[in-house]
């Protein structure tokens, strides 16, 4: 999805090693503040994505 956000033709490359201080997993479960407060996601990831990117600045 970046890479077609930036346009961009550069290869993509993983690196899996973790460094020794980075957090292995992050996950987010929203039920509890849905339910309670109501509330809803206003920006889905693609445009998440290209806010981070800054390409709809």
């Amino acid at each position: 999805m970046v890479k077609e956000i930036l346009s961009s033709s550069t290869e993509v490359k993983y690196n899996n090693t973790q460094r020794p201080t980075e957090v292995a997993d992050v996950i987010a479960d929203c039920t509890k503040i849905k339910t309670e407060l109501g509330w809803q996601p206003t920006v889905d990831i693609y445009e998440g994505l290209k806010i981070m990117c800054g390409t709809t600045l």
